[in-house]
């Protein structure tokens, strides 16, 4: 089994720990993770996207960027905040998503994590309690410098991953509740433990005959939990494996816009 397989199912063994009503208790004794607050806000444009189509800004972290050709500039567009795998990449997700923002007139934004996957995920591979880091920076100022070029809809911004991504953008949604009003979780592992009422509404996908990251961690863990914790949540199962399917995607997307 790999070192990144190794992080994986680690963090997935206590995902069905982790949900509790109200608050989560974490796997080593009850400690909530306040931290993983992320300060940037849709504003008014100061200087418009160089181009549209999909690019790299300039600013750091240099995260990966869609603007749909036909988007209308006077109107503020939906954005969805695109979280990768373990060991993948920004660039690569965000283009399987191009030709639903393309039809749907979205926004894409894909930082990178700046190791092989995400802070807080990262931190199970060592046996500790799950904890944030450089990475929420990373994504703040990400969100920073396309807020200043890109008018946003402020009700519509949804954070999303899969995989590790999506144990992040499970994890950073829920406490980031006044920037997100949606998260979309394509097969999970895990959720750091948080305090409060989850606000977003929230899309779960995972694959019955997932071999890296249990089916049953999401069905019975995670959502039964997050249900129990009064959050509003969307499951669907699939007949597959650890994969990001068409279906899911676009049913994410009309679930999210619709």
């Amino acid at each position: 089994m790999r070192s990144s397989d190794i992080s994986r199912r680690t963090f997935a063994i206590g995902a069905a720990a982790l949900i509790l009503p109200g608050a989560c208790a974490s796997v080593s004794g009850g400690v909530v993770i306040s931290d993983g607050v992320l300060s940037a806000r849709p504003s008014q444009v100061t200087a418009r996207a160089p181009r549209n189509g999909v690019f790299s800004l300039d600013a750091w972290p240099q995260p990966y960027v869609f603007i749909p050709p036909n988007l209308d500039a006077t109107r503020p567009a939906p954005l969805m905040l695109l979280l990768h795998g373990g060991g993948g990449g920004g660039d690569r997700l965000m283009r399987e998503f191009v030709p639903f923002a393309t039809e749907l007139g979205v926004v894409l934004l894909a930082p990178e994590a700046e190791r092989r996957t995400w802070d807080v995920v990262r931190s199970f591979q060592y046996g500790g309690e799950p904890t944030f880091g450089g990475d929420v920076k990373r994504v703040d100022a990400s969100l920073e410098a396309l807020f200043d070029m890109v008018s946003i809809d402020p009700v519509r911004i949804a954070i999303a991953g899969m995989s590790d991504g999506a144990s992040y953008a499970l994890s950073l949604g829920l406490r980031n509740g006044a920037l997100f009003s949606h998260i979309i979780a394509f097969s999970p592992g895990g959720i750091a433990p948080f305090s409060g009422m989850p606000g977003p509404r929230i899309f779960i996908s995972h694959g019955r005959k997932d071999r890296v990251l249990p089916f049953d961690h999401t069905a019975s863990g995670m959502v039964g939990g997050l249900k129990a914790a009064g959050a509003d949540v969307t499951f669907v199962p699939f007949d597959g494996d650890h994969e990001l399917r068409r279906q899911e995607m676009r049913a994410a997307m009309t679930w999210w816009l619709g």
